[in-house]
């Protein structure tokens, strides 16, 4: 017995069927036109910090979240390391800052998500973004002040993070001013 192929079927493939997954995603998520260059060095300059701090909130949520693993494999105890630090803070002996800081990376990762979703709006040229994104580090900051204080912005994050959040935020709100100025000019212009 034969297996019988419609070969018409086959020859008659369309060029959306050869899409894949992921090139489905990325025009779901960007569109299929691209916008200027301003636009797109502001967008991966955005997408390189976002990368690079979600990663780093995931981290440490993880490296908290299976501190009796890495204790038990490497004999370093990452809650205690943490608490020490906390102490050398100003926060009670305890686990208080343990908490807040396991708390805050946590929360980090979805605010960093909220941001993402910002940079996609920026890179469709959509004012919405602003919300998003501006939203996003507001939150950030304030979440850090109110869970870790004031002693843990200025003695933690270090110098290469506060040259990270200056190149994601300066530029962008240079776009944001931009982006203003041009939609007004095209509500001049169709009048």
């Amino acid at each position: 017995m034969a297996l019988k192929i419609d070969t018409q079927k086959l020859n008659t493939v369309s060029p959306k069927d050869t899409l894949t997954f992921l090139s489905k995603i990325r025009l779901g998520i960007f569109g299929k036109q691209k916008p200027d260059g301003f636009t797109r060095i502001v967008f991966f300059l955005n997408v390189l910090g976002f990368f690079i701090f979600i990663c780093w909130a995931a981290i440490s949520y993880v490296a908290i979240a299976l501190n009796d693993l890495i204790q038990k494999s490497k004999q370093i105890s990452v809650e205690e390391i943490v608490i020490k630090r906390g102490e050398e803070l100003g926060f009670e002996k305890g686990e208080v800052f343990l908490e807040n800081f396991k708390q805050f990376q946590f929360l980090d990762i979805f605010i960093w998500l909220a941001l993402f979703c910002g940079l996609v709006f920026l890179y469709r040229k959509k004012s919405i973004y602003a919300l998003f994104y501006f939203g996003a580090f507001i939150l950030h900051f304030l979440l850090m002040f109110y869970l870790l204080g004031m002693d843990y912005i200025f003695q933690d994050i270090s110098m290469f993070d506060k040259i990270a959040y200056a190149v994601m935020l300066l530029p962008t709100l240079l776009y944001f001013f931009l982006l203003k100025k041009e939609k007004t000019d095209e509500i001049n212009y169709d009048e």
